[in-house]
């Protein structure tokens, strides 16, 4: 009775077989939901189970990370090929057209740069501070003068062939009035921000990106200038610390042509660099003057009007995009003085050519300039330094680096000062004049912003 009362009361719709179908099928679908969410509350409950998820989740990320790098290597911009092509096409693949550029507006396009328009010309500072034909040069602004202090300081106790490029007047003055003004270590010209450019960003905030590209564009104008002139260049920025001689920690008269600081905060081993060309962190490195490197830095220059915004390193890397690798640069291992790749690479992607009828093939040597790697023991940033000091000094011991860069500070300013203070990398006295005795490893930081203070006060 029950069940034909249930039956009359059905609707039209519930009693079609098509209908009946479709609810069970919802029910089920529920039914796995419901099934799934109790699997994984129970599963989220387990601690092991957990760990066991993370883990296959870390196997997964490696893997895909393996495989991403793979094929990076097998985009590699030269590629073998058989005699069967034909010569436009062997000369399409010598010479590949470049990767697009999509310009900056017009107005905020950087310029060629000329120099010594003030009386004070930069060929003779060089003539007076070069030492066998090499210079070590540092760009700072006024918002750096603490950290450039103390570069300045570390740096007299080991070499004296030095300049700063001041990108103002008051960073010029600090120098001559902490370094001495008759043997002048500063070279300045009131020309090279132009008339509508600050150095300051707390003067030119809404417009940071602009102002910094505009100073990396100085940077790299004024290295290419000196390149020119024909000195060898050690450029470190303002918030570095020589801590040890670099001419005789370093082997700078290598084959190499230029020498980088590695750039990644996570990398101890120097071999994970073998062809990479995305890790040259562009605050510390060597550059020896040749005409291939001249032609790199014009495609460097001309690299920051194709992305507004863009500072240094990454104008680096749109260059060497645009670049052919193999032909115009190369990643080389100045240990053995061979070019820095996986024989796999080499094999799979050198430039191959077919010698006379006989099918032989004949390796080329890669050519272009030869970029190099410092080793991370010797020139460690701030990521291996100081965010992961215990581990460095585990890897490499006690002995102190000789350049020490205080970059991944996430820019804060006073972060850097007492970082350099805590490791006995500091090399001023309560005053901010230069002393012999150094600060205690580990030691309490210095109050920065009372240095601050100190250095606008005097």
């Amino acid at each position: 009775m029950t069940s034909r009362l249930s039956a009359s009361r059905r609707m039209p719709w519930e009693s079609s077989p098509q209908m009946s179908y479709q609810s069970s099928r919802s029910s089920s679908v529920r039914s796995m939901i419901a099934g799934s969410i109790r699997f994984v509350h129970r599963t989220l409950r387990d601690r092991r189970s957990v760990m066991l998820i993370g883990f296959l989740v870390l196997i997964i990320v490696y893997k895909y990370r393996k495989i991403e790098t793979i094929r990076m290597r097998e985009r590699l911009p030269l590629a073998p090929w058989s005699p069967a092509l034909s010569a436009a096409e062997r000369e399409g693949l010598k010479n590949p057209p470049p990767l697009p550029c999509h310009p900056v507006a017009p107005e905020h396009q950087l310029q060629k740069r000329k120099f010594d328009r003030n009386g004070q010309t930069l060929e003779n500072l060089l003539k007076q501070r070069a030492i066998d034909n090499m210079i070590i040069v540092t760009f700072a602004s006024e918002n750096q003068r603490i950290l450039l202090r103390n570069f300045g300081c570390s740096l007299k106790r080991h070499h004296s062939n030095w300049i700063v490029i001041a990108y103002d007047k008051i960073t010029a003055d600090d120098v001559a009035k902490t370094f001495g003004s008759k043997s002048p270590h500063s070279y300045y010209d009131t020309t090279l921000l132009g008339d509508n450019m600050t150095s300051n960003f707390a003067l030119d905030d809404d417009n940071k990106e602009l102002v910094w590209r505009n100073l990396m564009h100085i940077k790299l104008s004024t290295v290419r200038a000196i390149l020119d002139l024909g000195y060898e260049v050690m450029v470190a920025d303002a918030d570095t610390a020589v801590l040890r001689s670099i001419t005789q920690s370093v082997q700078l008269k290598n084959q190499c042509d230029m020498q980088f600081q590695p750039d990644p905060k996570d990398v101890f081993d120097y071999e994970q660099f073998r062809g990479e060309h995305n890790s040259f962190n562009c605050g510390v490195y060597f550059v020896k003057p040749s005409a291939p490197v001249l032609r790199l830095y014009d495609a460097w220059l001309a690299a920051f009007n194709c992305e507004e915004g863009a500072r240094e390193q990454q104008a680096l890397r749109t260059a060497l995009k645009r670049l052919v690798e193999y032909k115009d640069y190369h990643v080389f291992d100045p240990r053995t003085n061979t070019p820095f790749y996986y024989p796999s690479d080499l094999d799979g992607s050198s430039l191959v050519e077919s010698k006379g009828t006989s099918g032989k093939r004949e390796h080329i040597t890669p050519g272009g300039v030869k970029m190099c790697y410092f080793h991370p023991r010797d020139f460690p940033n701030g990521g291996i330094y100081f965010l992961a000091n215990a581990r460095y000094r585990r890897v490499f011991g006690d002995d102190a680096p000789v350049v020490l860069h205080a970059n991944y500070m996430k820019s804060k300013f006073y972060r850097k000062i007492e970082a350099f203070q805590t490791v006995g990398a500091w090399f001023m006295d309560d005053d901010l004049k230069c002393t012999e005795k150094q600060a205690q490893p580990n030691g309490k930081a210095i109050d920065a912003k009372e240095l601050t203070k100190k250095l606008d006060e005097g």
